[in-house]
Formats: C-alpha cells, structure tokens, sequence
C-alpha cells in the first residue's frame, strides 16, 4: 500500500520537500546522504520510494553530514517511536508543510520516545546538527536536547507533552534562605541553603567544555507534561552564544515534587559564559497549580559570565504563588558578572513580582539590569498582608534588591511603565542579614522619562537596612503620582552608608528633576534616615509641596525650585 507520506511525493510535493532542507544555516556540514522514514512504511532501504519504517534504521544507516527526511503520516499512526541520536553535521528534517499551526487531522512528521533509550529524549543533537519542522509528542523526558553540540539549529518544531516521566532539569543554584532579611524563628536553624528544582524542558541545549552557537527559532513548546519549556545552561568552562527566535511557550506544567516552573531558562554556572539573545518570544499561561513559574528566568551562579538581551518580548498570565515572576534575573552565589538589558516588551498578569532584579550573592556579585521601554503590570498577590515587615518578593512591578553582601547591583529604566501592581512600583531594596558577611558595595538606580503610577503601595519604595559602601539613585522626568501608599518612601534603617546621593532633581547625579509627585495618598512622600535632593518638580499644585505631603524622620528632603506647573508629556 502507498503511504502518505509516498502520496505527497506522487503528487509533485518532492522539490519542495528537497528546498527545505536545500539551504541549510551557515556551519552545518554539506552534503551527503538523504535518507527517509515513514511512520507508514512496511519495509525499506530508506529511499524516497521504499523508505524505512524506524528511527532506529536511519540512525544506523546514516552518517555524519548527511540528512533523515521524516515524511508525514495521517493522525491515525502513531509516531515514530524509540527516538534518535544525530551525528555531527546531521540534517533531521519533517517534510511537508509547517507544523507549527497545523490543522489537526493533516498528514504531518510525528516522532517520540517512550522508551529509556537516550534517557527518553525524541532527539539527542550532535555538533552542527539542525532539526527542522518535526512535531516532537509525549516522549519520556525531552523533545530535543544536546549538550555540547556548537552550531546546532533547532527551528519550526512543534514539542508537546515532553517530559512524561517527570525527571529533573534545569536546577535554580542554592542561595541563602531567609536571603538577606534578618529573620530569625525559635527552632528553625536559620539561615540555610536550598536549591529549587525543575522538569525536564521541552528544548535544551547544554554546555560543559564546547565553544559555539545554536540558534532555537520559530518552534512551539506547549502542554508540557511536567517541565519547563525552553532551556540554555552553560557550565564548566564553556563558552556559547544562544539565539533564541521567535519562540512561543504556553501551557507548561511542573510536577508534584518540583518547586519551579520555568518557560525559557538561562543559567550559567562554574566558569562558563552565556551571551544569549531572545528577540520577539512569547510566554502565556506558564505554570500550574501552587508554583514558582517564571516567563524568562536568568539565573547566574560561581565564576561565571551571563550576558542577555531580550528584544519585543511578551509574556502574559503566569499561575503560582508569591514567588511566580513574568522575568526574573537573579544571582544565586558566587562572585559571577552579569548584565541583562530588555527592549520593547510586556510582562503582565502574574501574581508576585512582575520583573526581579535579585542579587542574592553572599561572596560579591555584580549584576546590572536595564529596562527600555517596557510595561510591566497586573500583579495579583495580596501584598498588603505582608507590607512593610517584607516589601520584596511580594507583587512589586519591578524589584530590584541585593539581599546577600558585598554585591554591585544596578537598575536603569528609561521609557518604562510600572503600574496596577499590589506591591510597589518599583522596589529598591539592599539588606544584609548576617553582618559577618560584610557590607553591600554598591547599590544604584536610574529612572527616567518612567510612568510609575496607580500602584496599591508606594509607586517608589528605597529601603536599605545594614551597612552599604555607595548608594546612588535617580529619577527624572518621570511620573509617580497616584500611589496608594504614595509617590515615595525612602528608608535607611540600620547600618551606614559610606556615600549615599539620592538625587530626584537638583543633586550632585545630574537630574534635571521634572517629575511629577503626589497624587492619590497623603503623604506623598515620606523620608526615613537619608537625605534626597527633590528640586524643579511638580507636586500638584504651582508652588511648594502641601502641608503634610512631605513627611522627614530622621531625614531631610530638599523641595526647593518647586515647578508652577506640570511638566508636559509626564504628568
């Protein structure tokens, strides 16, 4: 009988199936041989006419460079099953039309491995290996995973329902618990290590010793069994570029025993270096049930260097508890260097903090986060319950804290929203916990031409509690009107800070002021055991601040040069 897969081929559908693989991305190894494997076929040499009917015999019969065409079969055959281990410069290609987006009941290229074979991975990469427009269905652990596999391309596939058997994947590196906050409960040893586990992702790519790119573009990884869905992790001393493009993650799902979600994970740890780029992905409806679930996760660790750029970036609706974060970018121990810069994208609707900037090092990290035109908002936790004892974790819009010691951590945000969050605005938040660890050494922020507005605690909260080398922050030209606990409430409670400047307008940072104060909750804003510079700013009405709208403890606030009326295009 003629399979389906020979009925495409009959019909003239051989040239564009050749074009498809015709081309291949630069570093993938040319020619050599084709082979092809029908879910359908009976018996075969792996021809075009007589394909063969496994996985496991084109694995065989391959060699490195050359390509396996996966023809497609009707929906009523099952996937090929056993799944399958590329060679270096290795093409595993589905024919026929996109995946991605097909009409259930169409003939497509459906493989899977339900077995213990290669851990239970469809698709084990090789150096230089591409796959390309498979639909990759309930196999035992990964869809598509390699590891030290440099110039691999992974493109247009559609992964479901990976990761059957719920085994561990990406694991977040241990930090400190309580991490930074001087907490102490009779009959708990406090504080201790924990490490968060993760399923197996739908796509990953390891790095151990291997130098390289790989690019992962235009695929789908949705309904995951119980796992994250897109991962990229360098350790030991590698060194890799990853390009991830175009990517949509939806519907991902952890497990009983794991503590972590993730939709698309970064991690470098030992030695390693990162430089990721993730231009126009989409996260919706990441995590389930009571979880920690993360839309883009950044997570450094050790001697290593992490450096990200996400670009027209969506993410929408995460499920979970406090803790589930739209992006979230965090040091967990050692002394790595990091910058992470996000351009043009969203975060909304998740129930904790919409965007982190978490420094959690104890041994003197760095890690620097800038925001460019970006809305972060929508967040649903509760946060008043726990408000002010611990304003960090706890539906913020934007968090950025160093909760360890001897850390530089540093916020820039330009053109950017922060609004309708339980928590803050933005948070600003360094503690050091256990004084024996030494002070912080830097803590700054940069906000400018920034709506921050319309959120249930203050619009801007700077807290530091403990000793800390340099504090830098300011704002300028930007909106903090209408906060529910006001425009601003600025801390320091303990400890000493060698060089603070908090410079609103008028200060030794530069800022022109022109921000726009005040709004809905008196007082606007409150000064705690620090001095701020806050000249030429509008504060709702043409002269100095109300009566009562500027309340100093311990601190001082300077309102001089008060603006006659609201700045243009701000307020």
């Amino acid at each position: 009988m003629i399979n389906t897969g020979l009925r495409l081929l009959a019909a003239g559908s051989l040239p564009l199936l050749l074009a498809t693989f015709a081309a291949p991305h630069a570093g993938a190894e040319q020619g050599g041989r084709t082979w092809y494997v029908s879910a359908e076929a009976t018996a075969g040499q792996g021809s075009a006419t007589a394909p063969f009917s496994s996985l496991a015999q084109a694995e065989s019969a391959s060699r490195a460079g050359d390509s396996i065409v996966v023809l497609p079969a009707s929906s009523t055959a099952p996937p090929l099953d056993g799944g399958i281990a590329l060679k270096p410069g290795q093409r595993l290609i589905g024919a026929g039309d996109p995946v991605v987006g097909a009409s259930g009941g169409v003939p497509i290229p459906r493989i899977t491995n339900t077995s213990g074979r290669l851990e239970g991975d469809a698709v084990r990469l090789a150096p230089g290996a591409q796959v390309r427009n498979l639909s990759i269905t309930h196999p035992r652990r990964g869809g598509i995973y390699g590891v030290d596999t440099p110039g691999t391309v992974v493109t247009g596939n559609d992964v479901t329902e990976t990761n059957t058997s719920c085994a561990q994947g990406f694991l977040i590196q241990s930090f400190t618990v309580p991490a930074g906050l001087p907490l102490r409960v009779p009959g708990l040893d406090l504080p201790f290590k924990i490490t968060l586990n993760n399923g197996w992702a739908g796509i990953m790519v390891d790095g151990n010793r291997a130098q390289g790119t790989v690019r992962i573009e235009d695929n789908r990884v949705h309904d995951t069994a119980c796992g994250d869905g897109i991962d990229v992790r360098a350790s030991g001393t590698s060194s890799l570029h990853a390009k991830l493009y175009r990517n949509r993650v939806d519907h991902t799902r952890q497990g009983l025993l794991q503590l972590s979600n993730l939709a698309m994970g970064l991690q470098s740890t030992g030695k390693a270096s990162l430089d990721a780029e993730l231009v126009r992905n989409t996260q919706t409806d990441v995590g389930s049930g009571v979880v920690d679930s993360e839309g883009v996760f950044a997570n450094m660790a050790d001697q290593s260097r992490l450096s990200a750029r996400i670009d027209h970036n969506t993410f929408r609706n995460g499920n979970g508890h406090f803790s589930a974060n739209g992006l979230e970018y965090v040091t967990s121990n050692g002394k790595p260097s990091s910058d992470l810069t996000v351009t043009n994208s969203t975060f909304t609707d998740v129930p904790g903090d919409i965007i982190e900037n978490y420094n959690l090092s104890t041994e003197g990290a760095t890690q620097r986060m800038t925001l460019d035109n970006v809305r972060a908002a929508h967040s649903t936790f509760p946060a008043g319950l726990v408000y002010p004892v611990v304003p960090a974790n706890f539906g913020s819009c934007v968090l950025s804290a160093s909760l360890g010691s001897g850390n530089v951590t540093s916020l820039r945000m330009h053109r950017t929203t922060a609004t309708d969050c339980t928590g803050d605005g933005v948070g600003i938040i360094s503690t050091v916990g256990n004084k024996a660890d030494g002070p912080n050494r830097n803590m700054s922020f940069d906000i400018s031409d920034s709506q921050i507005t319309g959120n249930e605690q203050a619009n801007l909260r700077v807290l530091n509690i403990g000793d800390l080398g340099t504090l830098h922050g300011k704002v300028s030209n930007s909106n903090l009107a209408d906060g529910g606990k006001g425009s601003a409430d600025i801390e320091h409670t303990a400890g000493t800070i060698g060089d603070p400047e908090l410079d609103f307008g008028g200060g030794g940072l530069g800022s022109s002021g022109g921000n726009c104060i005040l709004g809905a909750a008196e007082p606007g804003v409150e000064v705690r055991g620090i001095h701020v510079d806050a000249r030429h700013n509008w504060w709702g009405r043409p002269s100095a601040p109300a009566p009562g709208a500027v309340r100093e403890q311990r601190g001082s606030i300077d309102t001089t040069g008060a603006l006659s009326s609201a700045p243009r295009g701000t307020c």
